[in-house]
C-alpha cells in the first residue's frame, strides 16, 4: 500500500508548534575586549528549528509581530538562553535581546527573566538586556519604561544598531544605557573610509564622556579590527573575533594575537611618534598583476566601495598602482570620444607610484608624500620589504598618525 506523504504544516502551526514544544535553537558570540582580547560576555542569538520556514530570526520574530504573539516568543527566547549559558558562561556577561513591543503585551510579567536566572543559578549583575534602537526610537516613552523596569531588577542595559538611523544620539542622550553596539553598516570597511570613522570617533567621544561602553559590530576583518584600535573602541563583535557557537569557550587566537600586537603598536605610536615606520600603516590589501585584466579591477572596485586604489605586482615586485579616480577618469573619457577601453592593466596603471622601505619612517614618509604632485597627492604610498610588495598606506592614515598627539590632546580637552 502506498504511503500518504504527510502534509505541510501551515504556518501558524509550524509557529504554535515551535511556541509550545520550546523548538528554539541559542548560538553564542563573543564580546571581546579591544585592549586585551578577552570576552567580557556571549550574545545569545535565536534560531527555529534547521530547515523550518522560521530558521532565520527575522522570519521568526516578524512573523510573531504579524500574529501578536511577540511576547510568547521572546520570553522563550530568553529562557533557552538562559538554560544553554549556565553550563559555560562562568562570571562573563549574557547579553540577551529584548523586543521593546513585549512591554506593552498584557502577557507581560515582571520579574519572569530573574525568576529563571534564580532556578539557573545565575545572577541579575551578569545580564545585559539588549535593545535594538530602531524598534525603540519609535516611541521613547515606552523604550524608558522597559529600560526602568529592568534596572529596577539589577539588570545592565544596550542599546543595539546605533548609527543605523538618525537618532543615535538622541537614544544615548535619552536612555544612557550601560552599553552601546555600533550597527555593523558603519563598521563594514571602515579601515577604508575616513568619512566613517570620523563619524565613529564622534560617537565615541559622545559615548565616553556619559561613561557608556562601545561594541563595534560585525567585525570580519583584520583591516577593521585594527581600525577600530586605534580608534579607541572598547569592545567587538563579529566573525573575526568569533562566529556564534552552541557552546563558546574562547575567542579565535588570531585575533587575540592581532589584538595585543596592534595595542602595542598603538602605545608606540602615542608615545614614540618619531620611531614609527611604514610596516606599523602597512594595509595588507592584496595586489593584482601585470596579468590581471580590466574585468579584475572593475570587479574589485564595485565590490569594494571605499576602496581607493589597488597596487599592481610583478613577480611579488610593486611596479605600478590603479587609482580608482584615475580609471573612472579613463573609462569615461574613452566612452564619450567613442574609443576602446584599453585592455592591458599597464596602460591605466601609474607605472611610478610612491614606493618606500618599510622601515621609513612616519614623519619622513609624510614629507614625501606631501611633496608629490598635486594629482598624486592623495594616492596611496606602497610598502616594499626587500623589493617584495608588503601592503599600501593610505594617505589619510599617515596623517591621522601624524598629527595623532595633538588630536589626543582636543579629544582630552573635549571629555
Amino acid at each position: 500500500m502506498e504511503k500518504v506523504k504527510p502534509m505541510p504544516l501551515t504556518a501558524y502551526k509550524e509557529f504554535k508548534s515551535i511556541i509550545n514544544e520550546e523548538k528554539i535553537n541559542t548560538l553564542f558570540q563573543p564580546i571581546v575586549s579591544l585592549k586585551t582580547g578577552e570576552a567580557l560576555g556571549y550574545e545569545a542569538l535565536s534560531r527555529g528549528p534547521e530547515g523550518s520556514r522560521f530558521y532565520r530570526p527575522d522570519h521568526l520574530f516578524d512573523y510573531a509581530y504579524e500574529i501578536e504573539e511577540i511576547w510568547k516568543l521572546d520570553l522563550l527566547c530568553r529562557k533557552k538562553a538562559i538554560e544553554k549559558a549556565r553550563d559555560f558562561i562562568g562570571n562573563k556577561r549574557l547579553f540577551i535581546n529584548i523586543d521593546p513591543s513585549s512591554i506593552k503585551d498584557s502577557g507581560f510579567k515582571k520579574g519572569f527573566t530573574k525568576e529563571y536566572l534564580k532556578e539557573y543559578q545565575l545572577q541579575t549583575d551578569h545580564i545585559v538586556m539588549e535593545i535594538t534602537e530602531k524598534t525603540a526610537i519609535e516611541d521613547y516613552s515606552v523604550f524608558n519604561k522597559l529600560l526602568n523596569s529592568y534596572r529596577e531588577q539589577g539588570y545592565s542595559i544596550a542599546v543595539d544598531d546605533v548609527g543605523s538611523g538618525y537618532s543615535g544620539l538622541r537614544t544615548l542622550a535619552e536612555t544612557r544605557p550601560e552599553y552601546i553596539k555600533v550597527d555593523m553598516d558603519l563598521i563594514r570597511n571602515i579601515d577604508k573610509d575616513v568619512l566613517k570613522q570620523e563619524l565613529l570617533r564622534s560617537i565615541r567621544i559622545f559615548a565616553h564622556t556619559a561613561g557608556i561602553k562601545m561594541i563595534a559590530e560585525g567585525i570580519e576583518t583584520s583591516g577593521e579590527l585594527k581600525k577600530l584600535i586605534e580608534l579607541g573602541i572598547d569592545y567587538g563583535q563579529g566573525y573575526w573575533l568569533g562566529k556564534p557557537k552552541a557552546r563558546f569557550l574562547g575567542v579565535e587566537k588570531k585575533a587575540i594575537r592581532e589584538i595585543f600586537l596592534w595595542n602595542q603598536r598603538l602605545l608606540k605610536i602615542q608615545s614614540k611618534a618619531e620611531e614609527i615606520q611604514a610596516e606599523d600603516l602597512l594595509r595588507k590589501d592584496e595586489p593584482l598583476t601585470t596579468e590581471s585584466t580590466l574585468g579584475e579591477v572593475e570587479e574589485i572596485f564595485l565590490k569594494n566601495s571605499n576602496l581607493q586604489g589597488i597596487a599592481v605586482v610583478e613577480k611579488g615586485k610593486p611596479i605600478g598602482l590603479v587609482m580608482r579616480n584615475k580609471y573612472t577618469l579613463i573609462k569615461e573619457l574613452n566612452k564619450s570620444r567613442g574609443e576602446d577601453f584599453p585592455k592591458s592593466i599597464n596602460r591605466i596603471m601609474d607605472p611610478r607610484p610612491l614606493i618606500v622601505n618599510h622601515e621609513l619612517s612616519v614623519s619622513d614618509m609624510r614629507d614625501t608624500a606631501v611633496a608629490r604632485r598635486e594629482e598624486n597627492l592623495y594616492d596611496y604610498i606602497l610598502v616594499e620589504k626587500e623589493g617584495n610588495y608588503r601592503g599600501v598606506v593610505s594617505v589619510a592614515s599617515l596623517l591621522q598618525v601624524a598629527d595623532y598627539p595633538i588630536r589626543k590632546k582636543e579629544e582630552e580637552v573635549l571629555r
